[in-house]
């Protein structure tokens, strides 16, 4: 375990060098109060050393041991130039140091695979009120249902699944608790709200869509964002041509999240034409937590291509707009 620690003392003072230099998400707060950093992922550290001794108790050891000798000595130190960025890629290096490339693999894979069963109920909920909109009036179509008038609502009831699938990151504590409560059958299952005793988001994706849909958000861009998200009202076209998403986790997060959100930029676009509209998926190279990996991305992508039933609930709201 000695001389894993010494082995990553080198990269650790590297990354503390560079995010230094860094004005981060979480840089201005760190700098000011760095302890905080140093005690969450202190916590956190038993989760995964846990996590890395389903594979091999020994190597989860040197591992927690090392890693916990860094967030020691960052605490006397003050933790100079410390913000989450360093302390996550520190964490990947003392894992991959002691052997460990992907300890969330075999999550990511059944967490997708569930996913992908739970889309076509996910697309079924953000199409109800344009099916049910076209229903009323026969003489609808799917074009007049991404109008202008209607696309608004309906992006943003995208955007919320965006929201409501970052809930799932198995790198928050909260998330953590939850996805374990959840594996050991302790959840409900049921679609209840949180209630006042406890404002946390209720089991199931679509119903957490909704609790987000119906509360309000501490930073709210929202508007501002479905501003320049939707076609100018006076020309009916875009001010962008290209749309580059950051995707975070694997399972819900990517799958019932940012994929419909994509799906639904598509049919904004040019009054749900596409309009020639290019969206890229940016991911991660190397395993980091259960983020979604480049590799990953793809093969996700190439089944939902392959699986008719993926689907399902997107051709059968075309059937409804149609003749």
């Amino acid at each position: 375990m000695f001389s894993l620690a010494c082995a990553l003392d080198n990269r650790f003072e590297n990354y503390l060098h560079l995010s230094a230099q860094r004005n981060g998400t979480f840089g201005s707060h760190a700098m000011h109060n760095p302890q905080v950093w140093i005690d969450m992922f202190r916590k956190d550290t038993a989760s995964f050393a846990a996590r890395a001794a389903e594979i091999d108790p020994k190597r989860s050891a040197d591992f927690s041991g090392a890693f916990s000798r860094i967030l020691s000595e960052l605490s006397l130190q003050g933790g100079p130039g410390l913000n989450c960025v360093a302390l996550c890629r520190l964490r990947e290096e003392c894992l991959r140091a002691a052997g460990f490339e992907d300890i969330f693999e075999s999550v990511k894979r059944e967490e997708n695979a569930a996913a992908l069963r739970l889309l076509p109920s996910v697309l079924a909920y953000l199409d109800e009120e344009d099916v049910r909109w076209v229903a009323e009036d026969p003489r609808r179509r799917r074009r007049d249902a991404a109008s202008a008038e209607r696309a608004r609502e309906r992006l943003r009831r995208a955007l919320c699944g965006v929201f409501a699938g970052n809930i799932f990151d198995l790198g928050a504590a909260a998330s953590i608790e939850r996805f374990e409560k959840a594996k050991a059958g302790a959840g409900s299952g049921g679609a209840e709200s949180g209630n006042a005793e406890s404002d946390a988001p209720p089991a199931g994706f679509v119903a957490t869509s909704e609790w987000v849909r119906n509360r309000p958000l501490a930073v709210d861009h929202v508007g501002e964002f479905l501003d320049r998200a939707l076609p100018l009202p006076q020309k009916g076209l875009l001010e962008y041509r290209k749309v580059l998403i950051f995707v975070d986790n694997c399972g819900a997060d990517l799958v019932c999240g940012v994929l419909p959100f994509v799906r639904d930029l598509f049919l904004a676009a040019d009054g749900g034409a596409g309009g020639g509209l290019e969206v890229v998926l940016c991911a991660n190279e190397r395993p980091s937590i259960n983020d979604v990996t480049a590799e990953e991305l793809q093969k996700i992508l190439q089944s939902l291509v392959v699986s008719a039933s993926a689907s399902a609930s997107s051709e059968e709201a075309s059937e409804s707009y149609s003749q």
